[in-house]
């Protein structure tokens, strides 16, 4: 008893508890479906009035009205296969996030994605001719996870995932695939929801993006300060020692990583991607990146 305890709260990772949600929000909607349903009453009534409460509508001021909508509707699902496909991404590629950036910048991807999809979704419809006098709901996740997708496949371009089990496709060509398929059909059935996957696609792009720049900016506040107070050695009496190349890392070193070293591994990054990095250098780059936290 106490092991299956023990790996249950492992399990309960962040995750796990945004796939939860979803689930059972879902099945709460579907169980008020039968109860009312079987107590004599139209049980879709009430489920599209429980839609209405929980999703965004397109008008602004109706929107305004209803600021927890921005979030409520991440979790919100119309049918089952809406559902199954949303968390299936969100499983898969949320483990890859997650083992390289952890559960904190996991749920700040999923709602920041939902949340930037809500907001151009209302922009579009409040704004752009194409729907004028439109008048539409937003639900469901795959903004958020589209928030995911693309952060993952900014963060590790070149990681290769196996399609259906056959295929090795890198990550860069999923989410573009994803991207490229919700642009051109916002002219179909869905154009919201499209516009929406568009928004939450683009704030994980932007948001691994300002990590890189946030690790940056900090490194260099920390290494500009410890510099100004670091006392100045006197000259030693001597030959002088030889330099090292700028671009060497000593692999036995103790202190914190340098501001030098941290920008060597950035530039990696960038011009690699992050699978390019060796065991030390990782390392180096999640011990810095911690010291943020």
């Amino acid at each position: 008893m106490s092991t299956f305890k023990t790996k249950l709260i492992q399990n309960n990772n962040m995750l796990n508890r945004l796939i939860a949600i979803s689930v059972l929000a879902f099945l709460l909607v579907e169980m008020v479906n039968v109860l009312t349903f079987l107590s004599g009453s139209d049980g879709r009534e009430v489920v599209e009035a429980i839609k209405v409460q929980t999703s965004i509508p397109s008008g602004f001021w109706d929107a305004l009205a209803k600021p927890w909508t921005l979030i409520t509707y991440q979790f919100m699902h119309n049918g089952f296969w809406h559902l199954l496909w949303n968390m299936l991404f969100l499983f898969y590629l949320g483990k890859i996030f997650k083992e390289y950036l952890g559960e904190r910048r996991l749920l700040y991807a999923y709602l920041g994605g939902g949340i930037a999809g809500g907001v151009l979704y209302l922009l579009c419809y409040n704004l752009l001719p194409a729907f004028a006098g439109s008048n539409s709901i937003l639900i469901g996740a795959s903004a958020s996870v589209l928030g995911i997708v693309c952060g993952a496949a900014t963060l590790l371009p070149n990681y290769e995932i196996f399609l259906y089990g056959v295929f090795r496709v890198p990550l860069k060509y999923i989410a573009l695939f994803y991207l490229l398929t919700s642009f051109f059909s916002i002219t179909g059935s869905n154009p919201g929801g499209n516009i929406a996957h568009l928004g939450g696609g683009i704030f994980g792009f932007l948001y691994i993006k300002s990590l890189y720049a946030h690790f940056a900016w900090c490194q260099n506040i920390k290494f500009k300060m410890a510099q100004w107070l670091k006392p100045k050695p006197s000259k030693p009496k001597g030959p002088k020692p030889v330099q090292r190349s700028s671009t060497y890392i000593n692999p036995n070193m103790q202190h914190r990583p340098s501001q030098e070293e941290i920008d060597l591994i950035l530039d990696k990054i960038n011009a690699s991607g992050y699978e390019s990095l060796n065991t030390y250098e990782k390392d180096l780059l999640f011990k810095a990146s911690h010291e943020d936290d």
